[in-house]
């Protein structure tokens, strides 16, 4: 399961709620300007985004980690809706870092030394 915040006014989670289906991009390291489009609240940003239908989900090329999951329970999360989804396909590019935006700046993940 997978479980993520939407915000109350987006688009994306009145889509969401009427299709009971998100597909979740996780971006990899090289996909910074995209991550920085997709934080935009502009209702048209996908449009600057190179993007494609997969099993009718969005699928961004190039990413770490794409999931096809089916919303399974929300719940209010003051001005976000708080989802929880069932994971039902995992697609993993092992050779990819994950995008990481920690305290205002894009970040590599470091190895974890002794695991």
């Amino acid at each position: 399961m997978v479980m993520l915040a939407l915000a109350n006014d987006s688009s994306l989670l009145s889509k969401a709620r009427t299709s009971r289906r998100l597909g979740v991009n996780v971006l990899a390291d090289h996909q910074t300007d995209t991550a920085i489009v997709c934080a935009r609240r502009d209702d048209d940003k996908m449009s600057d985004v190179d993007w494609y239908f997969h099993q009718d989900l969005p699928r961004i090329p190039g990413c770490g980690v794409w999931l096809s999951c089916e919303i399974i329970q929300e719940f209010p999360g003051g001005d976000h809706t708080i989802i929880t989804a069932e994971v039902l396909e995992v697609d993993i590019d092992s050779s990819a870092s994950p995008c990481i935006y920690f305290k205002r700046t894009f970040r590599a993940l470091s190895p974890v030394s002794g695991f």
